[in-house]
C-alpha cells in the first residue's frame, strides 16, 4: 500500500504530461495502420507482438549509432526499448539494426506529413524474382527496382519478431514525443520516471503457409475449426470481345490479350498506395473500353471479319508472386477458360487455350516519366518480328521501342507476361511503361508512400495528359493487330478525354471513391450499406483474402460493364434467368448511372478465380517455387498501443525502506497504546437503563 501513495506521489508530481498524468495507463486510439504477418512455402515475413504484447521505454532513434549508445547507458533493470522512428531516418542500416537488436521489443514509425522519403518502395531490388520466366533472373536478377527499394530484399518481405506500427495521426505523434519520449526517455536517467509503452498485436500463425493449412485442418477434426491463416485470393477480371461459342469450332482464335494489374502492397495493413504502381495503368484500359463500348457494333462487325477477338485482362495479386496470370493460365491449360464446360441448353462458351493467345500487351507505371517505353523478350519477337515491328511503326513515333537484341539482361520487366512466357516462349508481346532500359526510374513501388498523384494536386492535370496518351496508345496499337492495319477505320475510335478527367478525379482526388460515377455505379445512392462497404475499401488495393471482397475490382468490373454491357431484359429476375440456360454471355443487373435506376446489362464480361493454384493442386510441393504460396496470418481483433508511467527500481526500493521505517516506528506505539488512554476519566459512570 505504501509502495503504491509512494508511486502516485511522484506520478502526481513529475512534469506536465496532459493525458499521462491523469490516469496510470493511456492508450492511443483509432490505431490502424500496423504491420501484420505472411507466410509462404518456406517462411515467414512480417510483424507480430507476444500474446501479452511487447514492453518498453519509447525511445526516438534516428540511425543505428543511437541504438548502441542507449544500450550501452541502459539502467540497471531497463533491457527493453520501443523504437520511435521517424519514417524520413529509416533506411536499410536502421531497418537491419531494429530488427536484429534484442534489445528493442517493438518499433513505431511516424510521419509528419511534411515530406515524402527520397526513396521508399517496400518490393525488393528484384520484385518477383523467384516467379520469373528467366532462369538467370532467379540465380542473379537484374535489379530493376534498386533505385527506390528501401532494403535490397524488400522491407515487406524481412522478418521481424516483434511489432511495428505506423502513425500518422499528428495529436498521437504529439503525445508519444513531447509528452513521453521526450520529457522522460530523452536521457534515461537514475531515479527517475520512465515513460513506457506496451505494443500488442499477436499473430495465430507461425512456421510457414503449409504448416499452418495444415494445423487449421487438423484442428477441424477436434470440433469447430480454428482459423490461424487464409491464402491469399479474389477475382480476376475477363472481358472477351466479341465472345467466342461452342458452335464456332472451326474457327481459330487469334486473340490481343490487353492487361493490367489490380494490386498493391504494404508492409502496413490499411495503407492506401497504389497511384503509379496501380491505377494511373488501369485507367487507360477502361479508357480503350469505354471507346470500343461507344462503337461496339463497328468493333464487333470488323472484328467478326478479321476473326480476331480482344481479351481485357485485370490481374489481381500479380505484386505476391503473378497470383491472378498464374492461374489464368492454369486454367487456360485445363480448358477452364473462361468456364469450364457445361452443356446448357443455349449457347456454350468456347473453352481458350494458350495457343489462343497472338499477342500480349500490358501496361506498366504510367506516368512517372514524360516518356513512354515499349519492352519486349528476345526470343519472342525473333519469332514475330516482323509483326511486332509493323506494329511499332504505327504507334506514335514518340514511344521508344528498346530492342531486346541490344540488351544483356532478362529483356522483359517484371510483369503479367511472365506466366505466359513460361508456358508458351514464342507469344509476342509488349510492355508499354514510362521507366526505360533495365532500371525502374520510380522510388515508391509497392508502397504506403505511391500516393504521389491524389497529393500533387498542381501536377494533376499532366498527369491526366500522360494517362490519355497512354490510353491512345494502346488503343491505336490493339485496333490495328484486330483490324489488321485499317488506318482509316481505326481513326474512327476516340479516347474520350472528359472521362479521362472525370475517372482521374474519382481514383485520385476521392479519398473515400465517393464521386457522383462511382456512387452511381455501384448503387450507393440508394443502399446506404454499399455506399459504407465503398467508403471503407476506397484506395485498398491489396489482394486480400476473399473477404469482403476488393474495392478496385468491384470498381473496375462496375467501370466495363457500363462501357461494353448492351441493354438486356427489363427485371431484374428476367435478368438472372437468362444466366441459367447459357454461359456465352453474362447478365448483369447494375445501376444506370444515366437514370440511377437499376438496368440488365448483357456482356461478355467474365470474372474468374485469382487464387493460387498451389492451393488447389493435391499433395503440391509449396517449396517447389513454381506458384504463389502466400498466406495472411490471422491475428486479434485490433492492434493496442499503451502509454504508462512507471518509477525507477531504486525509487521503489525507497518507498519500501520508507514503509518499513513508518511500521518500525509505529511499533512501540503500538504495544504502548492502552483502551484507557482514549477515555475521559472525569466524567461518571452511567447508571445502566431499565429495559
Amino acid at each position: 500500500m505504501f509502495i503504491l501513495i509512494f508511486y502516485w506521489f511522484f506520478l502526481l508530481s513529475g512534469a506536465d504530461c496532459g493525458h499521462l498524468r491523469d490516469q496510470i495507463i493511456f492508450e492511443l486510439n483509432p490505431l490502424q495502420t500496423y504491420c501484420t504477418r505472411l507466410l509462404n512455402g518456406t517462411d515467414s515475413v512480417g510483424c507480430q507482438s507476444n500474446k501479452n504484447g511487447n514492453t518498453g521505454v519509447i525511445t526516438e532513434i534516428s540511425s543505428p549509432k543511437d541504438i548502441d549508445e542507449i544500450v550501452k547507458s541502459l539502467p540497471l533493470r531497463i533491457d527493453n526499448l520501443i523504437a520511435l522512428i521517424e519514417i524520413n531516418n529509416l533506411d536499410s542500416k536502421l531497418i537491419n539494426a531494429v530488427g536484429i537488436n534484442e534489445n528493442i521489443q517493438g518499433i513505431i514509425l511516424f510521419y509528419r506529413g511534411e515530406k515524402f522519403p527520397k526513396k521508399f518502395s517496400e518490393d525488393s531490388d528484384c520484385p518477383n524474382k523467384q516467379f520469373s520466366f528467366y532462369d538467370s533472373e532467379r540465380q542473379n536478377c537484374h535489379p530493376w527496382n534498386s533505385q527506390g527499394a528501401i532494403d535490397p530484399f524488400g522491407l515487406r518481405f524481412k522478418n521481424f519478431e516483434k511489432p511495428i506500427f505506423y502513425i500518422e495521426n499528428q495529436t498521437q505523434i504529439d503525445i508519444l514525443t513531447k509528452k513521453c519520449s521526450i520529457p522522460y526517455n530523452k536521457q534515461i536517467k537514475d531515479e527517475s520516471l520512465r515513460c513506457i509503452g506496451r505494443m500488442v498485436l499477436f499473430m495465430f500463425a507461425a512456421g510457414n503457409s503449409k504448416l499452418c493449412l495444415e494445423r487449421q485442418e487438423k484442428s477441424s477434426g477436434l470440433g469447430e475449426q480454428i482459423m490461424l491463416c487464409d491464402n491469399l485470393e479474389d477475382n480476376n477480371i475477363f472481358a472477351l470481345l466479341p465472345p467466342l461459342s461452342q458452335k464456332q469450332k472451326d474457327l481459330k482464335p487469334n486473340i490481343f490479350v490487353l492487361a493490367a494489374r489490380l494490386d498493391s502492397f504494404s508492409s502496413i495493413y490499411n495503407s492506401h498506395g497504389g497511384d503509379f504502381s496501380t491505377i494511373s495503368s488501369i485507367i487507360p484500359l477502361l479508357l480503350v473500353a469505354d471507346s470500343i463500348g461507344k462503337n461496339i457494333e463497328l468493333f464487333l462487325t470488323k472484328t467478326q471479319k478479321t476473326f480476331r477477338q480482344l481479351l481485357f485482362t485485370f490481374f489481381h495479386g500479380e505484386s505476391l508472386g503473378y497470383i491472378g496470370s498464374s492461374r489464368w493460365v492454369w486454367d487456360m491449360n485445363k480448358k477452364q477458360f473462361p468456364h469450364s464446360f457445361n452443356n446448357l441448353f443455349n449457347e456454350n462458351i468456347r473453352q481458350i487455350g494458350i495457343d489462343s493467345i497472338g499477342f500480349f500487351m500490358e501496361l506498366q507505371q504510367i506516368g512517372t516519366n514524360k516518356q513512354f517505353f515499349l519492352h519486349a523478350d528476345r526470343e519472342a519477337y525473333l519469332g514475330n518480328k516482323s509483326m511486332v515491328n509493323n506494329l511499332i511503326k504505327l504507334i506514335d513515333s514518340s514511344v521508344n521501342f528498346i530492342n531486346p537484341l541490344n540488351i544483356t539482361y532478362g529483356s522483359v520487366p517484371p510483369s503479367s507476361y511472365h506466366s505466359l512466357l513460361k508456358n508458351d516462349k514464342n507469344i509476342p508481346g509488349l510492355i508499354l511503361s514510362s521507366f526505360g532500359e533495365g532500371k525502374y526510374n520510380f522510388n515508391y513501388l509497392n508502397s504506403l508512400f505511391d500516393i504521389e498523384i491524389r497529393n500533387n494536386t498542381k501536377m494533376f492535370n499532366e498527369y491526366v495528359n500522360k494517362i490519355k496518351n497512354a490510353a491512345k496508345i494502346v488503343l491505336n496499337t490493339t485496333l490495328n493487330y484486330l483490324f489488321l492495319n485499317d488506318v482509316k477505320l481505326v481513326k474512327k475510335f476516340k479516347i474520350d478525354e472528359n472521362y479521362a478527367k472525370i475517372l482521374s478525379e474519382c481514383f485520385f482526388l476521392k479519398s473515400s471513391w465517393d464521386c457522383p460515377l462511382f456512387l452511381l455505379l455501384t448503387n450507393s445512392t440508394n443502399d446506404q450499406n454499399i455506399k459504407y462497404w465503398l467508403r471503407t475499401t476506397a484506395n485498398d488495393l491489396s489482394i486480400g483474402t476473399g473477404f469482403p471482397g476488393s474495392g478496385i475490382r468491384k470498381i473496375v468490373h462496375s467501370i466495363l460493364v457500363n462501357s461494353l454491357g448492351q441493354k438486356g431484359p427489363e427485371s431484374e429476375q428476367q435478368c438472372s434467368e437468362q444466366n441459367k440456360e447459357q454461359n456465352l454471355f453474362t447478365y448483369i443487373w447494375q445501376n444506370n448511372p444515366l437514370t440511377n435506376n437499376g438496368t440488365c446489362y448483357k456482356t461478355s464480361i467474365y470474372l474468374g478465380k485469382a487464387k493460387s493454384p498451389a492451393f488447389e493442386i493435391e499433395n503440391y510441393n509449396f517449396s517447389s517455387g513454381q506458384y504463389s504460396t502466400w498466406v495472411e496470418s490471422r491475428w486479434d481483433s485490433h492492434a493496442r498501443l499503451e502509454i504508462f508511467l512507471t518509477a525507477d527500481y531504486r525509487l521503489e526500493l525507497y518507498a519500501l525502506l520508507l514503509a518499513i521505517l513508518v511500521i518500525l516506528l509505529s511499533a512501540p506505539l503500538n504495544y504502548g497504546l492502552k483502551e484507557q488512554w482514549f477515555l475521559d476519566n472525569s466524567l461518571p459512570p452511567t447508571s445502566p437503563q431499565q429495559l
